[in-house]
């Protein structure tokens, strides 16, 4: 587990933290400087995705996938509120969803690419909501499967739903290949 050492504020309101886990091999030492909410700091978005991409492939035996222009302009015109939180748990979702070693407009969740307004959005012409959350989960569920390998209990985990209701979502949405 990683223990927090040597704390220590630095001038100009910044704050340094050293981090060091006595049960990898080598030492890692990390330095982070907060300059202020992600939504002001636009710059940074870059390096931490690069820095989430690769960590969260290296903790799951991942192959790094690659970010696609559309992606990227997405989650840099995206106003973080929930700062870098909320970009890091974007990240392993993007990746988590990536095909054939891209990351594609399609993983984007669907707050991020609506505030993105990325063409594809616009020249949509249905905007049924009910219609949107459905195809939104009917994917989701099918991605996952796939992701999974058709096993359903790990499927369920993934999705942090009950066996029975994704049992019940596959027979919903006529996923029968995987029933």
């Amino acid at each position: 587990m990683t223990e927090m050492r040597n704390y220590r504020r630095i001038p100009f309101h910044t704050t340094a933290t050293i981090l060091h886990d006595e049960h990898l091999s080598d030492c890692e030492l990390v330095e982070i400087a907060l300059r202020g909410a992600l939504l002001e700091t636009k710059e940074d978005i870059p390096l931490l995705l690069e820095l989430f991409i690769r960590d969260f492939c290296r903790e799951n035996n991942l192959t790094i996938p690659r970010i696609s222009p559309e992606v990227f302009k997405a989650l840099m015109t995206y106003d973080w509120k929930g700062n870098v939180r909320e970009l890091k748990n974007t990240v392993q979702e993007l990746v988590v969803f990536s095909r054939n070693g891209q990351i594609e407009p399609e993983s984007i969740p669907g707050h991020i690419l609506a505030f993105a307004s990325l063409p594809s959005i616009k020249e949509e012409s249905n905007h049924d909501l009910a219609e949107k959350i459905a195809h939104t989960e009917a994917e989701t569920i099918r991605r996952v499967m796939k992701i999974a390998a058709g096993n359903k209990s790990r499927a369920a985990k993934l999705l942090n739903i009950p066996r029975g209701t994704l049992y019940y979502k596959l027979d919903q949405y006529g996923l029968r290949n995987f029933s």
